[in-house]
C-alpha cells in the first residue's frame, strides 16, 4: 500500500507475486486444490477477495 502511495510500481509488483505465490502454495499444499483448478474463475476471484482483504488489513 505504501510502495502504491509513494509510486514504487516495482515494489508494487514485488509485492504481487509475493502473495499470489503465497496464495498458490496455499492452494495446493493446505487445501487440496490442483494446480488446474488455478486457472478456474472461482478460484481467481476468491483470490482477488483474499488479496483485497489482505490490502485492507
Amino acid at each position: 500500500m505504501i510502495a502504491a502511495l509513494n509510486d514504487d510500481s516495482g515494489s508494487v509488483k514485488s509485492h504481487i507475486v509475493q502473495v499470489s505465490s503465497l496464495l498458490m502454495n496455499l492452494a495446493l499444499t493446505k487445501c487440496e486444490v490442483g494446480m488446474s483448478m488455478l486457472a478456474h474463475p472461482q478460484f481467481q476471484a476468491a483470490a482477488r477477495i483474499y488479496g483485497q482483504h489482505l490490502g485492507e488489513n
